[in-house]
C-alpha cells in the first residue's frame, strides 16, 4: 500500500485504471473474498455509487493527479458526509478537512 500511494502522490503523470470492482488495493484486504466480492460488500458498493454519481466517474483510464483535481474542485463537506457517512474512520480521519480546506462548512 505504502508503495502504491508514494506512486500516486509523488510521480507525476501516473496513470489508473478506475474499476468499479475489486483492484489492486483490495488484493490483501482480509474482506476480499474473491473477484468483486467483499466481505463489506452492501457498503462498499454504496460508497462507489455515490462517489460516480457525485463526481461524474466513468470506468476507465485517469491520470490520477488530474482526477484529484476534479474531485477536490467539487467536493463539498456535505458531499462528503453523505458518501462517508457510516465510516467508522469519518469522525475521526482528516478526510474531510484535507479535501474541503477552505470551503464553507455549513
Amino acid at each position: 500500500m505504502n508503495d502504491v500511494v508514494h506512486q500516486l502522490r509523488e510521480v507525476p503523470g501516473t496513470r489508473i485504471h478506475l474499476t468499479f470492482s475489486t483492484d489492486t488495493l483490495c488484493s490483501c484486504c482480509p474482506n476480499k473474498l474473491g473477484e468483486d466480492l467483499c466481505d463489506t460488500q452492501e457498503k462498499v458498493k454504496r460508497y462507489d455509487r455515490k462517489t460516480v454519481e457525485y463526481f461524474g466517474l466513468e470506468e476507465k483510464d485517469y491520470v490520477y493527479q488530474d482526477l484529484i483535481r476534479a474531485i477536490d474542485a467539487k467536493a463539498t463537506p456535505e458531499m462528503l458526509a453523505d458518501i462517508c457517512r457510516d465510516c467508522c474512520w469519518f469522525p475521526v480521519s482528516a478526510c474531510c478537512k484535507n479535501i474541503c480546506s477552505g470551503k464553507y462548512v455549513k
